[in-house]
């Protein structure tokens, strides 16, 4: 007899968490990023390019997480966040170009984001 209220206590208690975790919305749930692009033409060197692209980074408000990537290549970028809200910056010298990405869950913010990167650098 003990035993079987021991069960039923527990079977209880295993369907009202089942429950409240179905009611409950995922916290891993994350709505898809947006992603915006461009590029545009420099005769930048690679050093240079990397210093503009840090600071328009910077002047764009994504210092979280700012990471300086590629050492001295020719296709050496500059990374930065801002909430849920990311930007790249990569420096295309070889190739004569500079690429600007941003990503984020609202594609109005993440598209107004990328010309204040461009106007930026």
């Amino acid at each position: 007899m003990i035993k079987n209220i021991s069960l039923q206590k527990h079977l209880k208690t295993l369907l009202f968490s089942l429950s409240v975790v179905s009611l409950t919305p995922s916290i891993a749930y994350s709505r898809p990023a947006k992603i915006w692009t461009a590029w545009q033409g420099t005769n930048l060197n690679a050093r240079n390019c990397i210093e503009r692209a840090e600071l328009a980074v910077r002047n764009t408000g994504y210092s979280s997480n700012l990471e300086i990537f590629g050492g001295g290549s020719p296709t050496a970028g500059v990374y930065g966040e801002s909430g849920e809200y990311s930007v790249t910056v990569r420096c295309g010298t070889n190739a004569g170009i500079v690429f600007f990405v941003t990503a984020g869950p609202d594609a109005g913010i993440a598209s107004n984001e990328l010309n204040t990167l461009i106007q930026n650098f």
